[in-house]
């Protein structure tokens, strides 16, 4: 994958620079040669690799702790099960975000959101996930499911409580249960992750991961619709809405896509008249309730219908 790839390559880099720095042209006029021709390669490389576009999915997951002996190798029952259940978790979102996932049953997005196994990194274990269809020129919808996991399951380890409740603002129940079952298996089995995705690296030890197990056990998610009015105010760019509702309160979500269409034009901005209107909305509400806190709300606009004045 792109990043792992070029973090090898500036280590390369850098120890290129070290060994250059060390002699001179004169003094050792072969060794240099060699040295210079190889730094320059690298940099082409270097290069080459920032042009490419990243817009199919990849992720590294590495394992340590009990699951992993050294350097040889790692248990393949937790292997197995680690990457199984990573996996499911990435079809069920990629799921939702196609609004094909159900309360149960099978996944409709399953094929679609299957990533292959392409290589296997030593040290800390590690397997390389990565999208079977390449060469998009946007994002792809199996990339974005891999980065809300990630998202998530970043969010319920981070100690920093504002990331916590940002990253279950909007999770999914069904995608929630599969992310629990990912992370309990580490927690039980005495493992340590670490996960590269994108531009980001992060590394999980086992106080994070009991953290992040104790939140996901913590934590319950209600769902009910609801009716009202209010002002209705939008952010196009990231299709979320706030409601000035008529009873005082300040309700404020996200969009559901299907809906989203029918209040911006092709450039993605409100249609004229949209942004201040008065309107009747259902949403979707999530009361999200973990222990010793304050329960949370958070809403899903699914209709619309803008009051006509007179």
């Amino acid at each position: 994958m792109k990043k792992l790839e070029l973090d090898s390559l500036r280590a390369d880099l850098a120890a290129i620079d070290a060994l250059l720095a060390a002699r001179s042209e004169d003094d050792d006029p072969i060794g240099w040669m060699h040295f210079q021709t190889r730094r320059n390669e690298i940099v082409q490389q270097l290069r080459s690799l920032d042009r490419e576009l990243d817009t199919t999915a990849s992720v590294a997951l590495f394992f340590g702790g009990r699951p992993v002996i050294g350097s040889r190798g790692i248990e393949a029952e937790f292997g197995g099960q680690a990457l199984q259940q990573f996996q499911t978790a990435v079809s069920t979102r990629l799921a939702e975000l196609s609004n094909t996932v159900g309360s149960r049953g099978p996944l409709p997005q399953w094929a679609q959101g299957q990533m292959l196994l392409t290589d296997i990194a030593r040290g800390s274990l590690g397997f390389v996930l990565e999208e079977a269809n390449q060469g998009n020129l946007v994002d792809s919808q199996v990339k974005a499911a891999v980065g809300d996991i990630v998202n998530l399951i970043h969010g319920l380890a981070s100690p920093d409580e504002e990331l916590f409740e940002a990253a279950t603002e909007d999770v999914d129940n069904r995608v929630l249960a599969s992310v629990k079952s990912f992370i309990k298996l580490i927690d039980d089995r005495g493992a340590t992750l670490r996960v590269v995705e994108g531009s980001r690296d992060f590394s999980l030890q086992r106080d994070a991961i009991e953290t992040a197990s104790r939140r996901i056990e913590d934590l319950e998610i209600d769902e009910d619709t609801i009716s009202t009015a209010g002002t209705f105010y939008l952010l196009p760019d990231s299709r979320r809405f706030e409601l000035h509702a008529t009873d005082g309160s300040i309700l404020k979500g996200r969009i559901e896509s299907d809906l989203a269409s029918s209040l911006l034009d092709d450039r993605g901005e409100a249609l004229p008249g949209i942004i201040g209107a008065v309107a009747d909305v259902t949403l979707a509400r999530r009361k999200i309730t973990a222990r010793g806190r304050e329960p949370r709300f958070s809403y899903r606009l699914v209709s619309f219908v803008q009051q006509t004045m007179g």
